[in-house]
């Protein structure tokens, strides 16, 4: 502006915002693996971008008493609502390949400790085992 003055274009910031809020979604490969790892790139920069602390929602569900008796862990549909809360909605082969990743008691529940743990840079403290999961303590 002549005067010194600053403005930003309001549409243009509206529209990056409104891409920002897509439903989070891997490309669909015949790879599992590389499926979920794309994925989780994907939850972790969405994370990054928003800045939030994942770890709190999933904390609500767990003190619930539906939740399962197994310590740091959640319903399929409790792990879903509480990524919502956080503002990434899967499509429910994205959720179903996450719920079994992160399925380590093969009975069904999301370890969401893990889950935080693996997509929150922030996390240190989820780790209860050590730094095996290629972050070092």
């Amino acid at each position: 502006m002549p005067d010194g003055c600053f403005h930003f274009d309001w549409l243009t910031f509206c529209g990056r915002m409104n891409e920002a809020r897509l439903t989070v979604s891997a490309p669909k490969h015949p790879d599992g693996d590389m499926r979920v790892q794309n994925l989780l790139s994907a939850i972790v920069e969405r994370i990054r971008i928003r800045s939030v602390y994942v770890k709190e929602p999933f904390q609500d569900f767990a003190k619930a008493k539906s939740s399962p008796l197994a310590v740091d862990h959640l319903t399929k549909q409790q792990f879903s609502q509480a990524l919502n809360r956080i503002g990434i909605d899967l499509v429910q082969d994205d959720l179903e390949l996450l719920s079994k990743k992160y399925d380590d008691h093969s009975d069904g529940t999301v370890n969401y400790v893990q889950f935080c743990y693996d997509v929150d840079g922030t996390e240190i403290y989820s780790n209860r085992h050590g730094a095996t999961m290629g972050k070092e303590l």
